[in-house]
């Protein structure tokens, strides 16, 4: 059974660069990828938790960033990030997000990082304090890590680096989340 993310949809801010926000949002077609949105099916390594995700562009799109951020958590976990709304990502199993535990690196953390009991795959983040340029009401962000989605080729992926040890990397991405 299908289960939408439970995770209270408080206020949340995507771990992303200013500039990655309009990249993201172009809907530009290109020739080895198929146009309009794109759905990716995603599990951890012991497939105890699938989840998919709905991205506007594929993820090998030329004008598709995926995050790479060395702040200590993203690097010990070797994040892949990519952020969707809520509403477009959707639980595989009958457990959905009580499935998986939580991590905050301490108590006044507003970063929950989502990971597989089983066999420890870093799957999802739900990162918050969102700025109000972000602010979609009623809706969650989630942070993907794309190394949960199967069969990617990591090499054809468009990496952007960025600097998550100092603040900025908050971004007004407000305008892609709320085109989508």
């Amino acid at each position: 059974m299908a289960t939408k993310p439970t995770l209270a949809e408080s206020s949340t801010t995507p771990h992303l660069p200013t500039a990655l926000s309009q990249q993201l949002a172009l809907p530009l077609s290109y020739h080895h990828a198929p146009p309009g949105p794109t759905t990716y099916t995603c599990s951890c390594h012991c497939s105890r938790i699938r989840f998919t995700i709905t991205l506007p562009l594929s993820l090998t799109d030329p004008n598709c960033e995926v995050v790479e951020c060395n702040c200590s958590i993203c690097t010990r976990n070797a994040y892949l990030l990519v952020y969707v709304p809520g509403r477009d990502l959707l639980f595989l199993n009958g457990e959905g997000e009580r499935g998986l535990r939580h991590y905050q690196i301490h108590p006044n953390d507003p970063n929950t990082h989502l990971f597989c009991p089983v066999c420890g795959t870093a799957c999802l983040t739900t990162p918050s304090n969102q700025p109000a340029s972000i602010s979609l009401p009623g809706q969650s962000i989630w942070g993907v890590n794309v190394r949960t989605v199967e069969r990617l080729n990591l090499r054809r992926l468009r990496i952007k680096m960025i600097d998550g040890t100092c603040d900025e990397y908050i971004s007004a991405m407000g305008d892609y989340l709320a085109s989508t």
